[in-house]
C-alpha cells in the first residue's frame, strides 16, 4: 500500500483512547509524518514516549518485508510481528476464542469431501474499524495458491471454494479431500479491504508496513534508517485481554546488545548470537539467558530444471564437495553456537561416483554453475559466495548471483526453509504447489503427499526422505540459532526465561501482550 494511506490509517487509530473496543466514527485522518527526515544517527537510543508504558526490545537487522507467508520475508522478527498484530483462526493447535465464536466441521456442500464452517466474534474488527470477515479468509486462501514463492501452500491448494455468508461473519470453506489438519489453516490473515481491489501483488503488500492490525498490536511506525520499529497498543481490540504495556518497541543491535542491554536500552533481546553474546548475557547481573533453534534452516536447493545440473549423481558429487560446517561458520560470521545440519543419506547407487579430485570439476559439470542468493540476505549470499569459492577451488566454474530465488534464473539457490512443519515440507515436493522453489515433480510422490493430506498416510517425512534420498534436491546447511537474553526490568505471568512459551517459528515475542514493565 501507499504510504499516505498507511500513515493515515495507522495515526488515525491512535486518536482513539481507552483499552476496549470502541468502533466510533471513522478514523480521522493526521499529516503524513516522513520519519527518515530528521532520523538520529543508528547508534542512538529509542525514544521514550512521555506519558506511556514502553518497553524496548533488541532484534536483528531487517533486510525484508513483513509478509510472513512468503520465503523472501522469513525471519524471526517478521513471524513475530505477524503474531501480534494479525488475525489467525487457530493459535498452537486452540482455537482463537477473541477472533471466532466456533470453527467445527458440518456436512460437506455439493462435491465437497469436507466443509468447515467458521464463525467471526461480531465485534473482530480491523484498527482502521472495518469489520474482520470472510473476505479476509477468502483474501489469504487466493494468494497462497497463486503466489510463487509462499511458504506452506500444501492443505490451502486442497480447499476448492470459500464461501461468505451472514452479512461476512460466516465463512464456510470447502475442501476437495478430507483436510484433517484444517486447523492449521488461516493463520496470520491480511487485511483483504486495504488490498483486494489493488493492483500491487501479494509478495508486495506488506513490503513496508502492515497498514491496519487485527491484534492486540498495531504497527506505528517503520524506520529503517534507525532499524526501529514502533507498535502501539490497538485500542479497537476488542477481546477481554488487551495489551499491558502501551508501546512496544523494536530495535536493531546489530554488534551492541551487550552495551543497550547493560545500558536499558533494550529489556529484552531475540537475536542470532554472534562469537560473544552468550557470554555477555551471562556476564550481566539477574539477566537470563536461553538459546534455541527457530524452525528454519539456511539450505541450498537444486534447480531441478538447471540445464548445467541435470542427474542426481551430479548434484551428488556438488553436495559432497561442500563442507557444511565450513559454509556455517563463514554465513554466520561464529564458530560457537552452530547447529550445522546432519547430512542426508543417499541412494548408495548414486554414491558409487567418485567425488572429484581438486581440479577437476569441469569434468563433472561442464557448465557454469550460477549459484542464487536474495541480496537482502547477507547471510544467505556469504553463503552463496562461500560456495561459489568452494566450486571453483575444486574445478567447477561458478558464479554468484543475486536477487530472489524465486525469480532469478539459477541452477542452485540458497535460502532459509521451514522445518518442523509437515505442510510446509510436503509442499516443498508436491509438482504444482507455488512454494516449490526446485521445480521437483513425481506423479507418484504426490499421490503419496495427497495421501498424507488426506489423513490416509500417518506421515510424509518417510517419503521427503526417500525424495532427498534418490534426487539429492536440497542440501541442508545450519539451523536459525536465536538467544534470549531478559532483563529483570520485564515482568511477565513465567517464573523464569525457561518457562516462557515458544510459538513456532517466531519464538517468545509473542507474549508481548502479558509483558509489563518493572
Amino acid at each position: 500500500m501507499r504510504a499516505s494511506l498507511f500513515i493515515s490509517l495507522v495515526c488515525s487509530a491512535l486518536v482513539v483512547a481507552s483499552c476496549a473496543a470502541n468502533p466510533g466514527p471513522p478514523p480521522v485522518a493526521e499529516p503524513e509524518v516522513d520519519v527518515r527526515a530528521e532520523a538520529p544517527e543508528n547508534n542512538a537510543p529509542v525514544e521514550q514516549t512521555p506519558g506511556r508504558s514502553q518497553i524496548n526490545v533488541g532484534i536483528d537487522s531487517i533486510n525484508a518485508g513483513f509478509n510472513p507467508h512468503l520465503r523472501a520475508d522469513e525471519s524471526a522478527f517478521t513471524q513475530s510481528l505477524a503474531a501480534l498484530v494479525l488475525p489467525s483462526a487457530f493459535i498452537d493447535g486452540a482455537m482463537n476464542t477473541d477472533l471466532l465464536v466456533s470453527a467445527e466441521p458440518v456436512a460437506p456442500v455439493g462435491e465437497a469431501k469436507q466443509t468447515i464452517r467458521y464463525v467471526i466474534t461480531p465485534a473482530a474488527q480491523w484498527s482502521d474499524g472495518t469489520p474482520v470477515t470472510g473476505a479476509d479468509f477468502r483474501y489469504l486462501w487466493q494468494n497462497m495458491i497463486s503466489t510463487p514463492g509462499v511458504i506452506g501452500a500444501a492443505g490451502y491448494q486442497d480447499i476448492s471454494e470459500v464461501r461468505v455468508l451472514d452479512g461476512g461473519k460466516t465463512v464456510e470453506v470447502d475442501f476437495k479431500h478430507s483436510f484433517p489438519q484444517w486447523k492449521r489453516l488461516f493463520t496470520y490473515m491480511l487485511p483483504s479491504h486495504l488490498f483486494v481491489n489493488d493492483t500491487v501483488p501479494f509478495n508486495q503488500v506488506l513490503i513496508s508496513s502492515i497498514p491496519a492490525s487485527a491484534g492486540k498490536y498495531m504497527l506505528k511506525s517503520v524506520d529503517r534508517g534507525r532499524g526501529v520499529v514502533t507498535l502501539n497498543r490497538n485500542d479497537r481490540y476488542w477481546g477481554d485481554n488487551p495489551a499491558e504495556t502501551d508501546v512496544i518497541t523494536f530495535q536493531e543491535v546489530r554488534d551492541r546488545t551487550y552495551q543497550l542491554m547493560r545500558s536499558g536500552g533494550v529489556s529484552y533481546s531475540d537475536v542470532a548470537p554472534d562469537e560473544t553474546t552468550v557470554d555477555i548475557g551471562t556476564l550481566m547481573h539477574d539477566t537470563a539467558v536461553r538459546v534455541r533453534d527457530r524452525e528454519a534452516q539456511l539450505s541450498l536447493v537444486f534447480n531441478m530444471n538447471s540445464p548445467a545440473i541435470t542427474t542426481p549423481e551430479q548434484r551428488k558429487i556438488i553436495a559432497d564437495t561442500i563442507d557444511p560446517h565450513l559454509l556455517a561458520k563463514i554465513a554466520l560470521g561464529r564458530s560457537s553456537h552452530l547447529s550445522v545440519a546432519e547430512p542426508l543419506a543417499r541412494n548408495p547407487q548414486v554414491e558409487e561416483k567418485k567425488l572429484p579430485e581438486e581440479g577437476s570439476g569441469s569434468d563433472y559439470v561442464s557448465t557454469r554453475i550460477d549459484v542464487a542468493a536474495d541480496s537482502r540476505d547477507q547471510q544467505a549470499v556469504t553463503l552463496a559466495q562461500a560456495l561459489v569459492d568452494t566450486l571453483n577451488n575444486k574445478g567447477f566454474d561458478a558464479a554468484l548471483i543475486q536477487g530472489d530465488p524465486q525469480v532469478t534464473q539459477a541452477d542452485i539457490f540458497v535460502t532459509w526453509e521451514r522445518t518442523g512443519d509437515p505442510l510446509a515440507e510436503v509442499s516443498r515436493y508436491q509438482c504444482d504447489s507455488p512454494s516449490n522453489l526446485s521445480g521437483f515433480c513425481d506423479e507418484r510422490a504426490d499421490f503419496a503427499f495427497q495421501q498424507y493430506l488426506s489423513g490416509e498416510r500417518a506421515t510424509a517425512k518417510d517419503k521427503v526422505e526417500q525424495l532427498e534420498k534418490n534426487e539429492v534436491i536440497s542440501v541442508p546447511i545450519v539451523a536459525d540459532t536465536r538467544v534470549d537474553i531478559l532483563s529483570p526490568k520485564i515482568l511477565t505471568p513465567a517464573a523464569s526465561l525457561d518457562e516462557w512459551p515458544v510459538f513456532f517459528a517466531a519464538g517468545s515475542i509473542p507474549t508481548a501482550p502479558e509483558w509489563r514493565k518493572n
